[in-house]
């Protein structure tokens, strides 16, 4: 039985590529084990909303920086009579 050349160097290339397409399907085509996550234990929707979260508190927090940066926060310690504090923060 004479085998031509080129069908030989044919079916062993074909046979290398599935068994590379193979190999590639089981060990590694994957994402990973937890594609869901984005952290340790984190989904991208928690640290999305996470993110959120804070950066709207910082912005609350800006208004009580600015009243405090021009002294707005309480009335002034100057006087000679008494205040009442009105803002309902104990000082």
């Amino acid at each position: 039985m004479k085998f031509d050349a080129k069908k030989v160097h044919f079916m062993k290339t074909l046979s290398i590529l599935v068994l590379v397409v193979g190999a590639a399907c089981l060990i590694g085509c994957q994402r990973g084990l937890t594609p869901e996550l984005s952290g340790i234990s984190n989904r991208p929707a928690d640290a999305d909303n996470m993110e959120r979260v804070t950066g709207n508190q910082n912005w609350r927090m800006i208004s009580d920086d600015w009243y405090r940066i021009w002294y707005v926060d309480h009335p002034s310690r100057l006087s000679s009579y008494p205040i009442q504090y009105t803002s309902g923060m104990p000082r």
